[in-house]
């Protein structure tokens, strides 16, 4: 009783070579049901629509005596057996009668869920001819002993055999009628591969008559292309009696190949004889061609991706080139001398970056981090300094609020001056484009206590982000401009990761937004970090 159905449904002949899909399949149209010493199931001679398999208990099986004889007891079922299989094939009254010998638990399938079954696995039609098969030959077995212990008995197992025989006819002429109309392939082989079933789908996808193929060895079906690994895995399966699953390389009549997803299984008879194999195919030559048009859609729209988050960084260096450009032009109108060359040195700079970022792109390699000794709070006063007098900052008062506990770490600076660009511009777009007063964007350092690790901050009094957006965030094409992309912060979330660190932000709707990144700050936590993501580590002193 406490075993559960699926383990049951395994034991019975019927659905043993079932794998755990189908087997769940099964249980759902399966019904559990319990039943009380003296119950009776169904009596000889009545309608039945019911087959039952004993989950737990017992099940006595007799025919009632004729004229006052006692009754003959066919069979005693118990847990694991089944019986009443004929009431799904036909509407013949039931053979004998069946009667609950102690408190048991039966499953039981109708003929209704039966009949879905099948559609949905047809291979179920085949499992029930063979043990019918194998219930005949029992029957057979019994009538003849019978005969031998009652001759007064032989005009009844006469009948009994003719019933039996025109069951096993009606039963053939049904399972015909269920291989015919099914829309996937069904080929059946004897054990030595000579094909005798060949339903209408497959002469359909294959474009060979049942007559052409008759007497034929199934590999005539195979494309001479079918890599012949796929053919070993297959003989392979069967050789070990196991159920084989795979795409295999057919061949149509007019010479055109198609891919058929097989699945393919041994019939064995009594004692496990091997009698055939059963085949059944799916063209899926269209839908993998769908996959493979999807897959290049996909990169199609990866490039048109990489060539955005190209734009973006374009973008950054641009900003800080014309920014200059523009200061350079009122410092020589108003005569000053003394910062060209300061200015000239910044936007020198910007064109190098430029250069490394298009290399790496060319080369199709990761980026190159080169980890060195930087003095953080200086490193981000000096570029704050340029970008200040950019156009989008003049509306904007960029403050700083710096831990000056910290005094060195070991990072990348293009990396750290990419956090900053794009964080910064980002701010400032979206004060901007929220028409905010009085706009202010603070950058923050803090030394964590544990002395290893310390935090940059950057928030603003911008418009903020809802719940919904925080979440979203760091995906990828994520973004809150209407004509933005949304790689910056993706890009950010790349560079910090390399560091070995994290990026969090913090934001309600109406009250600006903080990101917090949280890097590590030692030599030995960047040598780890730099090992794992192939980055420099440079020993060089302390910038100014």
């Amino acid at each position: 009783m406490d075993r559960p159905t699926k383990e049951v449904l395994k034991l019975v002949p019927i659905f043993s070579k079932f794998d755990d899909e189908s087997l769940e399949k099964l249980e759902s149209f399966i019904e559990e049901k319990h039943y009380k010493k003296g119950d009776i199931l169904f009596r000889e001679d009545s309608f039945g629509d019911a087959f039952y398999i004993i989950k737990h208990g017992s099940v006595e099986i007799y025919k009632e005596g004729v004229d006052g004889e006692k009754k003959v007891i066919l069979a005693i079922r118990r847990s694991g057996d089944f019986f009443g299989e004929m009431a799904l094939l036909e509407n013949s009254p039931r053979f004998a009668t069946a009667r609950v010998a102690a408190d048991s638990y039966l499953l039981e399938l109708s003929k209704a869920a039966f009949i879905s079954l099948l559609y949905e696995i047809p291979i179920v039609a085949f499992e029930i001819m063979g043990v019918l098969a194998a219930r005949l030959r029992q029957a057979d077995l019994q009538s003849i002993k019978d005969l031998k212990d009652k001759n007064t008995s032989l005009e009844n197992v006469g009948r009994q055999l003719e019933e039996s025989n025109y069951r096993l006819v009606r039963t053939k002429k049904f399972l015909e009628k269920i291989i015919s109309v099914s829309p996937d392939i069904v080929v059946v082989t004897d054990r030595n591969g000579t094909i005798y079933i060949y339903n209408k789908a497959a002469q359909e996808i294959y474009g060979h008559s049942y007559e052409e193929v008759r007497g034929k060895n199934v590999r005539m079906l195979h494309s001479p292309n079918c890599p012949s690994e796929t053919l070993k895995a297959l003989g392979d399966s069967l050789g070990r009696n196991e159920t084989f699953t795979g795409e295999i390389l057919d061949l149509r009549k007019n010479g055109d190949e198609f891919i058929n997803y097989v699945t393919a299984c041994n019939i064995v008879g009594a004692s496990e004889k091997l009698l055939g194999v059963l085949y059944l195919g799916k063209d899926i030559t269209e839908s993998k061609e769908l996959e493979r048009q999807a897959q290049s859609l996909d990169r199609m729209a990866a490039r048109g991706q990489m060539a955005a988050e190209v734009a973006h960084e374009m973008n950054n260096y641009i900003s800080i080139l014309s920014g200059n450009l523009e200061l350079l032009g009122m410092d020589i109108e108003a005569g000053k001398i003394e910062g060209i060359d300061k200015k000239l040195k910044v936007m020198t700079n910007a064109v190098s970056r430029m250069t490394v970022f298009a290399q790496g792109l060319m080369s199709h390699a990761q980026p190159k981090y080169e980890f060195c000794e930087v003095d953080l709070n200086r490193f981000l006063e000096a570029e704050l300094a340029f970008l200040r007098p950019q156009k989008r900052y003049r509306q904007i008062q960029i403050v700083t609020n710096f831990d000056e506990r910290l005094e060195s770490i070991y990072a990348d600076p293009a990396g750290l001056q990419q956090i900053l660009y794009n964080l910064i511009n980002n701010a400032a777009d979206a004060i901007n484009n929220a028409e905010i007063k009085n706009g202010m964007i603070e950058v923050k350092t803090v030394l964590l206590e544990d002395d290893e690790s310390l935090v940059i901050e950057i928030g603003d009094n911008g418009p903020g982000m809802t719940a919904e957006a925080q979440e979203g965030a760091f995906r990828q094409s994520f973004t809150t401009k209407t004509s933005g992309h949304g790689f910056g912060l993706l890009t950010i979330k790349s560079i910090v990761k390399i560091h070995g660190g994290k990026v969090a932000v913090v934001s309600q709707p109406g009250q600006g937004a903080r990101f917090v990144i949280t890097l590590p700050m030692t030599k030995k936590v960047a040598e780890t970090i730099s090992k794992k993501s192939g980055a420099e580590l440079q020993e060089v002193g302390r910038k100014d």
